[in-house]
């Protein structure tokens, strides 16, 4: 009996390291697919570097130099 309950273990060992080396090949063929997608998704949406100078910049919403003037104005005035 004692012989058999020893194989049988070594056996369940063997299924669960196996199912970890396929789990873990899963894991790897899933993050690969889903890089793969989010690369794809962000090569639409996100322009960087090379064809950055035939890029159509129209004109500027926000003059920042020109909003930290009046906001400071704003609090020195505010605190006289």
């Amino acid at each position: 009996m004692d012989g058999e309950n020893s194989i049988k273990i070594e056996e369940k060992r063997k299924f669960r390291k196996a199912d970890l080396y396929i789990e873990l090949g899963l894991i790897f063929v899933l993050g690969f697919f889903i890089g793969i997608a989010i690369k794809n998704e962000a090569e639409k949406r996100i322009t960087i570097g090379f064809d950055d100078y035939k890029m159509k910049i129209g004109p500027h919403d926000f003059a920042l130099n020109k909003m930290q003037d009046s906001l400071l104005n704003e609090q020195i005035n505010a605190k006289q």
